[in-house]
């Protein structure tokens, strides 16, 4: 199989949580306890001061880009 690379642009907020919850899957594949969760502070701060931007960012034509960037980097751990 032949693959290629591909870029897709997302809005920012949008991305910063999906970002988020890849790292959130990341410590429950690996089974961490939640106390050892602190590689989820950055991704959390970034996330959580744009978060009330993201339904307006998803009702833009960027919707199945962020989808797709959702699929890719969350879909992936599975």
């Amino acid at each position: 199989m032949v693959t290629v690379p591909v870029t897709v642009e997302v809005p920012k907020e949008s991305k910063e949580v999906i970002d988020l919850l890849s790292v959130i899957a990341d410590n429950v594949l690996a089974k961490k306890p939640v106390a050892e969760w602190v590689n989820v502070i950055d991704e959390a701060m970034s996330a959580l001061s744009g978060v009330d931007q993201v339904p307006n960012e998803f009702k833009t034509g960027d919707k199945g880009a962020i989808l797709a960037y959702l699929v890719a980097v969350v879909g992936k751990k599975f």
